[in-house]
């Protein structure tokens, strides 16, 4: 079966759409994320950040810290756009990230690696799903005036809470997608946690932004300020601004699911301790420097100007890699193919093609070694992405290969690098965390 995979990059943000075979948000698919082989092994042997083995982590600054259980009680309030914690538990303190005087917000995800992940959130009164993307930073919403917005329901309609701010927003992507709407203010919230946010109500859509299949009816965005449209606030940045969260969020996923903390991370979810690579904001991006790549033994990048700027970004489905990078790495799969069968067919698997393998020839692939730089000083950081990894389940025993052409000179991290791992985008101390995570 074929999947349908395009990238869109524009001056203020990324998208991607993926959809294969019978894979969709309702009925995700199956096979196993090997926790095994996730996470990064530090070379030089000692773990930094403070992250303590059995996860219970130390803070910071210093003081211990759990990201579970404890309520955020009346939270912190701006001006207009001010948030707030009323009731319940919405977080804990953070003393993960920052200085303790903010919480941590948990958001269960569902979804799948090819669909992409989807958060419940609440605007107004209404309660949607909205597909979370790391390299945007809009939540826009479909609206019941969007005739293009085929099969989406429900669509967001103000009411008593809601602001029209009477200003026409818009968002255009590579590959000829783009969406219309309008500018309103509105509490959006996620459990007891809300705050009052600018946001778009999509009027028209042209392409597959928001699918018939109704996955989603809408896009949260998780990027900085500079990412959003005109008239647009950016969730996390409004947070930091409210003095709820620490700029950071972090994110596990699996193939069946996941989480998303905004604020900083639970340490009860790392199947090993945190290590930290620099994290540089280019162009509002989050990236970060990758110093070399393997397939297996064979190297097939062994700087980083080979690897350019890697973009790290949850919602793009693949690996992609500069065109160089990624015919170096389709060599070295094809010959680790001739010397031990790895079933499917070759070249196929480089043009959309997905295959049944079973466990015995799953193990046949080689492992995807990235080599980033290490922030406490040293030998760089390993990150293995194991087969179960870059070979997304489409169906129950089948794969696609997702691994791919960027298109440029640059690197995307999508998600096979957030498969069985957690990894922290930590903008507040310009680091990216990267841990083992275990899933179900």
């Amino acid at each position: 079966m074929k999947p349908s995979l395009w990238l869109a990059v524009t001056g203020v943000g990324l998208l991607v759409v993926a959809a294969c075979g019978s894979s969709s948000d309702d009925s995700p698919a199956s096979g196993g994320s090997s926790g095994a082989s996730a996470g990064t092994a530090n070379q030089g042997g000692a773990s930094q950040g403070g992250g303590s083995g059995n996860g219970a982590g130390t803070s910071n600054g210093g003081a211990g810290g759990t990201a579970a259980g404890a309520a955020n009680q009346g939270g912190a309030s701006g001006n207009d756009a001010g948030a707030s914690g009323e009731g319940g538990a919405a977080g804990a303190p953070n003393c993960l990230v920052g200085d303790c005087s903010t919480t941590v917000v948990h958001i269960p995800l569902t979804g799948d690696p090819l669909g992409g992940y989807v958060a419940s959130t609440t605007i107004g009164t209404q309660v949607f799903r909205l597909l979370v993307d790391g390299g945007s930073a809009d939540l826009a919403v479909a609206g019941p005036t969007c005739s293009t917005c085929t099969g989406i329901t429900p669509t967001y309609s103000p009411g008593a809470s809601a602001t029209n701010l009477n200003v026409a927003t818009q968002e255009s992507f590579a590959a000829q997608s783009s969406w219309k709407g309008a500018a309103f203010r509105d509490h959006v919230g996620f459990g007891a946690t809300s705050i009052a946010l600018d946001f778009s109500q999509i009027t028209s859509q042209v392409g597959a932004v928001l699918p018939s299949a109704n996955a989603y009816q809408g896009v949260l965005g998780l990027g900085e300020q500079g990412l959003a449209t005109p008239s647009n606030q950016a969730l996390i940045s409004a947070l930091v601004t409210a003095g709820t969260i620490a700029d950071a969020y972090a994110m596990s996923l699996c193939d069946a699911g996941g989480q998303l903390w905004l604020g900083g991370y639970d340490p009860d979810s790392l199947a090993s301790p945190l290590t930290y690579t620099p994290m540089i904001t280019q162009d509002s991006f989050d990236t970060v420097t990758i110093d070399g790549m393997r397939v297996g033994s064979t190297s097939i990048a062994s700087s980083s100007s080979a690897l350019g700027t890697a973009i790290v970004d949850n919602e793009i489905s693949s690996l992609l890699l500069p065109a160089g990078v990624y015919t170096a790495f389709k060599n070295a799969i094809t010959a680790a193919n001739t010397a031990s069968s790895l079933g499917g067919s070759f070249p196929g698997w480089f043009s959309s093609q997905c295959y049944p393998l079973d466990a015995a020839a799953l193990a046949k692939w080689p492992t995807l070694t990235l080599l980033v730089p290490n922030s406490a000083g040293g030998p760089d950081l390993t990150v293995q992405v194991a087969p179960s990894e870059y070979l997304i389940p489409d169906a129950p025993g089948e794969y696609c290969l997702n691994v791919g052409d960027s298109g440029g000179s640059g690197t995307y991290l999508g998600a096979p690098l957030f498969l069985a791992r957690v990894l922290l985008v930590d903008r507040q101390d310009q680091r990216l965390g990267i841990a083992s995570a275990t899933c179900p």
